[in-house]
């Protein structure tokens, strides 16, 4: 596999060296929008996969989050009072 990468890259980069600079920015605008489009589908993927498994979560997280944002409000409350 990486013979072949290797081999892959050396006859593009021949081609793009043997042709005009018209194909030559033709052919490496190619492989770098094909690039950018790769990535941005990957990063799109990711962010599904991502997103999908947040919503997996059992609710009883945000009730806990919840519960404890309640506690700190009540200790905050109750500190501030013992200050004034």
């Amino acid at each position: 596999m990486l013979v072949m990468i290797i081999l892959g890259c050396m006859f593009l980069g021949y081609l793009i060296v043997q042709t005009g600079p018209l194909w030559a920015g033709i052919i490496s605008f190619g492989i770098i929008a094909g690039c950018v489009f790769r990535g941005l589908y990957l990063l799109e993927k990711i962010y599904k996969e991502l997103k999908d498994e947040e919503e997996d979560e059992p609710a009883s997280h945000s009730l806990e989050n919840e519960r404890v944002y309640k506690e700190y409000l009540r200790r905050n409350e109750t500190n501030s009072n013992n200050y004034s």
